[in-house]
This record gives structure tokens, C-alpha cells and sequence, in this order.
């Protein structure tokens, strides 16, 4: 199975300062955090950066036969190190916007709706982050079997459950609030759904990348 869980999840809001000095110093960016994800290794694809500043970044990703786009929570950080083509450990996380049960059979009615919508050309990632339409190039369709879950510390003032969930031999993490939830909350071993933003960070350079210069 891909991936390794850091033992230590944190949940947070994180501000990132963009301008002014003394008095006049001002929040311009605020985001949720989903805190510590699932570690993988993966090959950067490509970084973009995500706004004028060139504050806020997002990486494309490859491992095995997945293709994942997340936004890089310590995009001023790491920048620098990044390179294309170079393999990288990656701790990646979702924030959902809203989850519930499905059917085993779901799936394939799902898949096929991908199809119809973006064409045969439709790339079909095999674990739990697949296409969401009309969504950002960071948020997807999250779909899989829950493996664990379990209630944790309250996130932007709600109560909030840690789940991991699992498709095609690959885990994910992902935050629900109680107010993303659609119906009951499920437990382990239940399909479930639902739309999320994609986080990540880095946690380190594979054995054979050096830091820059």
C-alpha cells in the first residue's frame, strides 16, 4: 500500500502576511489547513504559481498510475527547492466540502459520468482523488472505502472526524466537519463520497535530490 501516516495530525488555521509594515501590516491571505497527510513519493510534474505575488503555489504530482494537483501549504518555504522531473516525499491531505455514504456500485456509475463529461480522453486516476467538474485544478471528487475514522479536535470552531479512506491501493486522508457531513456518519469498511480541496506539503528530497545551491 502507498503511503505512511506521520504520527503527529495537526489542525489549524494558518495566515499568510503579504504586505505592510508596522501599523499598516495586513492578513491578505487566510486558509484552512488539513494538517498532516499521508506520506508518498511522488514525481513533480509541474508547479504553478497561484496568484500575482507569487505567494501561493500549486504541484502537479505522479505515483504509479495517479496524477494529483494540491495546493502547497509552504509554497514560499519550499519553492526553491523544487524541480521538475525530481521525486520528492509529499504529505498530502483534504479538506472535504462535503461527504456521504454511496453505494459499491456508485463507483462505476461515477466513472462513467467522468467519461461523459470530459470526454473518452478522460483520465481515470485509480485511487481516491478522481476529476470534480467545474471544480479547481486543487479540489476533486473524493471516493473510496473507509478504512479508520475517528472524531478529533474541534476544526474552524466544528466539531470534525480524521478519516482515511481507500481506493485502488491507495490511502488518503481527509478532514469532515459535522457540517459537511450528508446524512449519518458512516464507519469503517462503507463507500463514501464527496467533493474536497487537495493540500500538501513537502517533507523531504528523495535520497538521490540535493538541496539548491
Amino acid at each position: 500500500q502507498q503511503g505512511n501516516r506521520p504520527p503527529h495530525a495537526s489542525h489549524e488555521i494558518r495566515r499568510l502576511v503579504l504586505s505592510g509594515e508596522g501599523e499598516n501590516l495586513r492578513v491578505t491571505t487566510a486558509w484552512p489547513v488539513a494538517g498532516d497527510g499521508i506520506q508518498i513519493r511522488a514525481r513533480l510534474d509541474r508547479a504553478v504559481i497561484g496568484d500575482a505575488n507569487e505567494s501561493l503555489g500549486l504541484l502537479d504530482i505522479s505515483f504509479g498510475e495517479n496524477m494529483w494537483t494540491f495546493f502547497d501549504q509552504a509554497w514560499l518555504k519550499n519553492r526553491g527547492f523544487y524541480q521538475r522531473d525530481r521525486e520528492y516525499d509529499f504529505a498530502v491531505a483534504a479538506l472535504a466540502y462535503r461527504m456521504q455514504r454511496c453505494s459499491p456500485a456508485f463507483e462505476e456509475q461515477f466513472l462513467k459520468a467522468i467519461v461523459t463529461h470530459y470526454g473518452p480522453r478522460a483520465y481515470l486516476d485509480p485511487g481516491p482523488f478522481l476529476p470534480l467538474a467545474g471544480g479547481a485544478d486543487d479540489d476533486a471528487s473524493i471516493l473510496g472505502v473507509i478504512k479508520s475514522i475517528r472524531p478529533i479536535q474541534r476544526i474552524l470552531g466544528r466539531p470534525a472526524w480524521d478519516v482515511v479512506i481507500h481506493r485502488g491501493g491507495v490511502a488518503a486522508r481527509v478532514l469532515v466537519t459535522d457540517r459537511a457531513w450528508k446524512g449519518e456518519v458512516p464507519g469503517p469498511g462503507e463507500w463514501v463520497y464527496g467533493p474536497g480541496w487537495i493540500q500538501g506539503s513537502l517533507c523531504s528530497l528523495a535520497r538521490d535530490n540535493k538541496s539548491p545551491d
